[in-house]
């Protein structure tokens, strides 16, 4: 059902862990809710080459702004960020947008 959100936070670079939470706009009894938080984020929309290489194309979108963005920016990251799929995530040509908790470096 979209749209849909898949968060990943609280990673630890000592073993690799992270928290992943996938879930939707609709609210229903039983289920956990995960909330984003006020602030300023980053984002940038992903496109992969074929419709079904969605991993490889969000892995290099994460490489670069982690790698490359982030270190030359004004900004550090809060550890939190998030895939927003929508109608667009399903086209003959996809796209979905993904976006990074950041705050100012002081």
């Amino acid at each position: 059902m979209l749209p849909f959100f898949v968060l990943s936070r609280n990673y630890d670079g000592r073993n690799g862990s992270f928290e992943l939470f996938v879930g939707g706009a609709l609210e229903k009894d039983g289920l956990e809710q995960a909330f984003l938080p006020p602030g300023e984020y980053a984002g940038m929309t992903v496109r992969p080459r074929l419709g079904f290489l969605w991993g490889a194309a969000i892995g290099a979108a994460k490489r670069y702004f982690y790698q490359k963005w982030l270190p030359q920016s004004p900004y550090g990251t809060l550890n939190m960020e998030y895939e927003l799929h929508t109608e667009k995530s399903i086209r003959s040509h996809p796209s979905m947008d993904l976006f990074f908790a950041v705050k100012r470096k002081e």
